[in-house]
């Protein structure tokens, strides 16, 4: 059944719209324009000053990560059965707020992979799911409880086809350490070579599937973007004792195409001192490389990690634009970023965050207007997934 909402304004995920419609039918969009009148059968949803725009996608997510200061013990410890509980209660909770796709970069067991085809069932019971499964690391490396320790070259082809087997949708690789795992590599240090990246790359690549890191060393940064990797993810480009971002690499990001997917996003950031001790440290640095790369034009995602710790609770993306906009050139840059560009990291770009004809019928509508006020992103007023109504005030 055709429908249609309405709302006073809409970013569509490229620009902003006065007074707008968005015709709906069988899941997709139809059309995208201003009200005009419709056919008596059409089931019309007037949702008035509200602001209308795709669902958010947030590119870098744990769905089997709990957001709790014990969130390695309960991941690492839970049976399967649990971890895939607990990530559909994450993917309800991101859902609810209006994030319509998540990428899952590291669960154990293939949980968020389950998840996924059990959504696929059914899309409005969840968000559409990215899933990579679990992230391939260097023996007693970056979260190595999560199951996926490969070193050679040979086990880490192997690691590559056992996710192909499995059907993830995109290969997740720790290629420094990090603050997770105090036991390993920290996290400006590397845990493979360039050869060994490279490896990976050719691996994923050659199954058709494209490739993450996790760096966040300058050097493991730059041996991911040498080995073709389709993503950097965080990408701080932490040196030991700060931040650094030499202009070869951002040339190179730029000539490859490169994503960086940022992962700032949380609750209370803002504040050093309730941040990590290695992040606090680095704070100024960080932010200044991270301003330096939305402003020399590199593929850029806005995302959370959420579930790892507390202030990383799964749906926090929705209540991010404020942090955002501290790095972002405008709230349109900030938005796209957790929407049209999200999209094109998660390989969705065809049918994902955008408001547009032939594209997913994935709805966010909030009250007020993000453009003038963004704290009014996370004030949800509808969610509409797949073309259903999930939730509305």
């Amino acid at each position: 059944m055709t429908s249609v909402v309405r709302a006073a304004r809409c970013f569509d995920g490229l620009a902003w719209r006065g007074p707008t419609q968005v015709v709906i039918d069988g899941g997709k969009i139809l059309e995208v324009g201003a009200p005009a009148p419709v056919s008596s059968d059409t089931s019309v949803f007037d949702l008035g000053d509200a602001t209308l725009l795709p669902g958010l996608i947030d590119a870098h997510v744990h769905l089997t990560w709990d957001a709790s200061v014990e969130a390695v013990a309960h991941v690492s410890e839970a049976t399967d059965r649990e971890l895939l509980d607990r990530a559909r209660a994450s993917a309800d909770a991101a859902l609810s707020v209006g994030i319509t796709t998540v990428r899952d970069l590291g669960d154990r067991a293939y949980a968020a992979v389950r998840l996924r085809d059990e959504f696929r069932q059914n899309p409005s019971a969840g968000p559409e799911i990215v899933a990579a499964g679990p992230p391939i690391t260097a023996h007693s490396g970056h979260c190595w409880f999560l199951g996926g320790e490969a070193e050679s070259v040979d086990e880490l082809r192997a690691a590559v086809h056992e996710r192909a087997d499995r059907g993830v949708d995109v290969v997740k690789v720790m290629a420094t350490g990090g603050e997770m795992t105090p036991a390993g590599k920290r996290p400006h240090e590397s845990q493979y070579r360039l050869e060994q990246l490279q490896a990976i790359a050719d691996a994923a690549h050659t199954a058709g599937l494209p490739v993450a890191a996790h760096a966040h060393g300058a050097a493991g940064a730059r041996d991911a973007v040498s080995a073709g990797f389709d993503s950097l993810e965080h990408a701080g480009f932490w040196t030991e004792t700060g931040a650094e971002l030499a202009d070869s690499v951002l040339d190179e990001l730029r000539d490859n195409g490169t994503f960086v997917v940022m992962t700032p996003a949380g609750r209370g950031l803002s504040d050093p001192s309730q941040l990590p001790p290695g992040i606090a440290a680095r704070y100024d640095d960080l932010r200044a490389v991270m301003a330096k790369l939305w402003r020399a034009g590199v593929r850029l995602a806005y995302a959370s990690d959420a579930g790892i710790v507390p202030t990383k609770d799964h749906g926090v993306l929705a209540h991010s634009l404020p942090r955002a906009m501290q790095l972002a050139p405008s709230v349109d840059a900030a938005l796209r970023a957790m929407t049209t560009d999200a999209a094109a990291v998660c390989n969705l770009g065809d049918r994902k965050g955008r408001l547009a004809r032939g594209f997913d019928a994935d709805l966010l509508a909030v009250s007020g207007n993000p453009q003038q006020a963004p704290a009014a992103l996370a004030d949800t007023h509808t969610v509409i997934r797949a073309g259903q109504v999930i939730r509305s005030f």
